[in-house]
């Protein structure tokens, strides 16, 4: 029996015998500079232990491939400080860099636009870097979300079909208490999107062909006020474009000095336009303002 246990303690001990000794320096993401004299939250594959950085060196005995999560918090802050989740292979004793980046923290709360606090409100987080973010407020309305990189940082926060969002720009170490983001802003389902841009659409189109129609009409109501050569004159013009005024007489039979009445009568309505090209020529065309 004494043999079997010293067999089992042997078989326990085994994995810790042939570990491997891990130098992690850390270092500041931005500067490069060491971070010493800190107690340091480290998780290794999920479980956690506290270790003094001294000279900005984090010791660990491992082998094999482990997960390492670093958080850092200076006591003389208010705000989380350092974070770092990076995967580790451990074959041989290694020396490594960790450059572990500047964090804060941010506490806040999601509201309606009645100031009622939002429990369950869904959280999303766009900030410099993916870590692991709070996805709802709790059952009050509150939300936390520790070690957020610094930079800017989008909050957005969902109910319902009520939305809302907040920006900080994140300083290292700072704590951001009491953010509030108010749902005041409409969300609108792709279907009823499709519903409000086909009825713009045809809103659209009606109003083009309503406005043609009007004009039409008017255009109609002003030549039915026209005597019977000024008539003959302008739908000879809508058929056929720009005439010059020789051949326009010699159309419509209405002699030369008769024309010439007619058309300056026709200018001075808006109907047409009279430009003369040659030394004794004329060319007429309907003045386009009246279909304005």
């Amino acid at each position: 029996m004494k043999n079997f246990f010293l067999f089992l303690f042997l078989i326990l001990l085994l994995p810790y015998t042939y570990a491997f000794n891990a130098i992690l320096e850390l270092r500041d993401s931005i500067n490069n500079s060491l971070i010493s004299d800190v107690l340091a939250n480290v998780k290794i594959d999920g479980y956690a232990e506290k270790y003094v950085i001294k000279n900005g060196k984090l010791n660990l005995s491992l082998e094999g491939k482990h997960q390492i999560e670093i958080m850092i918090n200076y006591p003389e802050t208010e705000g989380n400080d350092y974070y770092e989740k990076f995967e580790l292979d451990v074959n041989d004793n290694v020396k490594k860099d960790v450059y572990l980046m500047r964090t804060a923290t941010i506490e806040g709360f999601v509201k309606d636009e009645f100031d009622n606090l939002i429990k369950g409100a869904k959280l999303k987080f766009e900030c410099r870097k993916e870590i692991l973010y709070p996805v709802e407020t709790d059952n009050v309305g509150f939300f936390s979300a520790e070690f957020v990189p610094v930079g800017k940082c989008k909050i957005f926060a969902t109910r319902g079909n009520k939305a809302g969002f907040t920006q900080i720009v994140v300083e290292h170490g700072k704590l951001y208490e009491n953010v509030e983001i108010i749902l005041n802003k409409k969300i609108y389902s792709t279907h009823t999107k499709i519903i409000i841009f086909i009825a713009t659409v045809l809103f659209l189109v009606f109003v083009f062909y309503e406005r043609r129609r009007v004009k039409k009409s008017k255009l109609k109501a002003m030549i039915s006020a026209l005597n019977e050569r000024e008539k003959k004159i302008i739908q000879y013009l809508i058929k056929k474009g720009s005439v010059s005024q020789a051949k326009l007489c010699k159309e419509l039979l209405i002699p030369k000095t008769s024309m010439i009445r007619i058309l300056r009568n026709l200018e001075e309505k808006g109907f047409v336009k009279i430009e003369k090209f040659g030394r004794k020529h004329k060319r007429i065309e309907l003045d386009k303002k009246i279909f304005k």
